[in-house]
């Protein structure tokens, strides 16, 4: 369905559709006539816009614009497009033909002292997922915009044929010789450097949301009236009538954009509190391992993490440092995650019995009384296939995961608290089965570590085995060295994203990501990956600009194999 179509769906359903707004002198009494056909059940009074001139005299003489009992609308004749595709949501509207004769004024130009906003629609800046660019200039967007001779320009732009009169409208002139403008992606972009400008409601996961003016939507701090790519029409108030009424409380916005309906999830990697990290948290507080990070856990609605050993009262201390693999925390350390602001905790980690079920069992009551969801582990075999299932914004999300290496002892049974051990079928069909109820999954694996950018094809099988059963996510959690991305359709695979809160932290082994997933109206829309580095035995930071360039070349370089098999 074409973009305008589908941003047209936003309008209420009780929309009544304004048709018949052309000023031509043809066929006067006919369009009159229609007009006020399709308006008599719903408009008590319906003075056409394109009335004659003896109606028009009539309205003045029966109704002059001081005497009005109700308000006048006046359209600008530019916006015609609009007002045939659109409806408003009111009971009632008297058009008038003169602007002058009229108490409100649809336009598309703000009146800044008295103005209400009928109908935006954001567009949005997307880049091919593995490209560098993060931010764009708007002034720079216009210039390509208007562009007519260019021999090596820096980009193209895509952009949908149905958004061109909004987007000539936003950057003030008719498109140049380096728009390209097509439904399909243009054979120029599989060669050059494209960028691409579409409504909000078009996102797909390949492209990667861009700032424009350092402006996201996907942003917390997302400030829409400094925004500059989004096309208004305002309700403008006559500054001659301003007294008479006041601006109309019946007409509501139509968006198609709205932060109420957004959910952003923080998926991170490795995490265990053992170790020099727990030395350094005794010595520096239990604000030390995420200080540096804390700008990422303000700016998402949702975070996780994958703690891979249990929070037990009979754990050694942390000092002098345990070089032991047998791994635990103080349970004081919970308070790190609260800090955090964590809500899920997944329990697929190889190291959660290390002390035995009754460490374990002392873990889950701790997550419990901190009002922290967990998934992926629990008392038994049966209550760790359970999904953890969260309705946040009308987006409902659910988390599943599973352990494909053991040791055995680490698995539930029926009898024991444990990892879920993967029986991937079975999961499988609890993905899909969650799917066909419009739930999206995010499928999270506890699989083999390798020490290399590059995947076994074992792994490749069964991460793309939950994406085909319908997980909009598959993320792996065991990797403590940083693995590359795929696509399976729409969803996205990221095979190990690397160390988040551990020890490590030499060359590649204190590199990663942490991958914030977005979700609008209930589907996965985009994500964006953060690189940071270890720094301190478990303080993570945000790369500089020459570390990410490095670590995301050696990922991206090592990725796509779904796409190479199906070639």
């Amino acid at each position: 369905m074409r973009t305008k179509q589908r941003f047209f769906k936003l309008i209420f359903p009780l929309f009544v559709f304004i048709v018949g707004l052309s000023i031509s002198g043809c066929n006067e009494t006919k369009k009159s006539e229609d007009l006020q056909k399709i308006g008599k059940d719903i408009f008590p009074t319906l003075i056409p816009l394109e009335s004659t001139s003896n109606s028009a005299d009539q309205v003045v003489e029966n109704s002059p614009i001081e005497d009005n009992e109700k308000p006048l609308f006046w359209v600008d004749p530019l916006l015609q497009n609009q007002f045939e595709t659109i409806g408003l949501s009111i009971s009632e509207l008297n058009f008038v033909s003169d602007k002058q004769m009229a108490n409100f004024w649809f336009e598309d130009e703000q009146n800044i002292h008295y103005e209400k906003i009928i109908l935006e629609r954001f567009f949005v800046l997307t880049v091919p997922f593995v490209s560098e660019t993060k931010n764009i200039e708007f002034n720079n967007l216009r210039e390509v915009w208007v562009e007519i001779n260019s021999d090596t320009p820096d980009f193209f732009l895509w952009v949908n044929p149905d958004d061109v009169e909004e987007l000539s409208k936003i950057f003030g002139n008719k498109p140049g010789n380096l728009i390209l403008i097509s439904y399909e992606k243009p054979e120029i972009c599989q060669e050059n450097n494209c960028l691409r400008i579409g409504d909000f409601s078009t996102v797909e996961p390949t492209w990667k949301i861009i700032e424009v003016d350092g402006q996201s939507l996907l942003s917390k701090e997302f400030d829409y009236l400094q925004y500059p790519l989004v096309y208004r029409i305002w309700l403008n108030q006559n500054p001659t009538t301003e007294n008479q009424f006041e601006m109309p409380e019946i007409l509501e916005k139509s968006s198609n954009f709205d932060p109420l309906k957004l959910t952003s999830i923080l998926i991170t990697g490795t995490t265990a509190l053992v170790r020099n990290t727990a030395f350094q948290i005794e010595e520096y507080g239990y604000e030390f391992p995420y200080k540096n990070i804390t700008g990422i856990l303000e700016d998402v609605d949702l975070i996780h993490v994958s703690n891979e050993v249990p929070f037990y009262s009979e754990c050694p201390p942390a000092v002098p440092v345990r070089p032991e693999m047998r791994f635990c925390s103080n349970p004081g350390y919970i308070e790190v995650l609260k800090g955090m602001s964590v809500d899920i905790v997944e329990l697929t980690g190889n190291h959660l019995l290390d002390w035995g079920p009754e460490a374990f069992l002392e873990t889950l009551k701790i997550y419990e009384l901190n009002g922290i969801g967990y998934y992926g582990g629990g008392e038994n075999n049966e209550i760790a296939k359970e999904p953890l299932i969260i309705d946040h914004h009308g987006n409902k999300i659910a988390f599943l995961g599973c352990n494909v290496t053991g040791p055995e002892n680490n698995w539930a049974t029926d009898e024991r608290p444990g990892a879920l051990k993967c029986n991937l079928d079975e999961m499988a069909n609890f993905v899909s089965e969650l799917r066909a109820q419009n739930i999206n999954p995010i499928f999270t694996f506890q699989h083999f570590e390798f020490n290399t950018f590059k995947t076994v094809s074992q792994m490749q099988e069964d991460f793309w085995k939950m994406a085909k059963a319908g997980a909009v996510i598959v993320s792996g959690s065991q990797a403590h060295y940083p693995h590359g991305i795929d696509f399976v359709d729409s969803s996205f695979i990221h095979y190990g994203l690397g160390n988040f809160l551990f020890d490590q932290m030499y060359t590649y082994w204190g590199m990663a990501t942490v991958d914030i997933h977005y979700f609008y109206d209930n589907q996965y829309i985009n994500t964006d990956q953060i690189a940071i580095i270890n720094e301190n035995f478990g303080q993570p930071r945000i790369m500089t600009n020459e570390e990410e360039k490095l670590l995301l070349e050696k990922l991206y370089s090592n990725s796509f194999y779904f796409e190479e098999s199906e070639q």
